[in-house]
């Protein structure tokens, strides 16, 4: 994850803020309003429900090779 952020930090306009008037006058040329792109990133993530594991589900253990 760390790759896929240190892309979107100095390859894109992803971690820019402008200043929220800029956006009001359709004048900002690049970046988010402040809060816009975290809330972006949290909508995706959350798109995505989390997997349980079942109280007796230990998938960290390798399964016995049946012979």
């Amino acid at each position: 994850l760390d790759e896929f952020f240190a892309f979107l930090h100095s390859k894109t306009d992803f971690y820019v803020e402008a200043d929220a008037a800029l956006f009001a006058q359709k004048k900002a040329r690049m970046g988010f309003p402040p809060g816009q792109a975290e809330k972006l990133l949290l909508s995706s993530f959350r798109k995505f429900p989390m997997k349980r594991l079942a109280p007796n589900d230990d998938t960290t253990q390798p399964k016995p090779k049946s012979s």
